[in-house]
């Protein structure tokens, strides 16, 4: 298995263009291609913050469809960046 990041440009497509469709208001986070050498299977796992329903949203593409999709409310964050400061005070790179 291999697992790379990849810029929003570098995803097929037809995926971009599902993105922006069902996406109109979101701003692209990151995304991942995770590659199954034993099967030739590829996965892409897009995250994107969505304004208009205040959320980040993880995608998951396989064969050029969304077979996973899941969200979680900006609230949620805010108040765990509230509840936990020393988590959000680190520096992940």
């Amino acid at each position: 298995m291999k697992i790379s990041k990849v810029n929003v440009d570098a995803l097929p497509s037809e995926l971009q263009a599902i993105i922006t469709e069902k996406f109109k208001n979101a701003k692209f986070i990151l995304a991942h291609v995770i590659e199954y050498e034993s099967t030739g299977s590829i996965l892409y796992v897009v995250n994107l913050l969505d304004l208009q329903k205040d959320e980040i949203v993880e995608l998951v593409f396989e064969n050029g469809k969304i077979t996973h999709q899941s969200a979680i409310a900006l609230v949620v964050i805010e108040k765990t960046m509230e509840l936990y400061p020393e988590v959000f005070g680190k520096v992940v790179r």
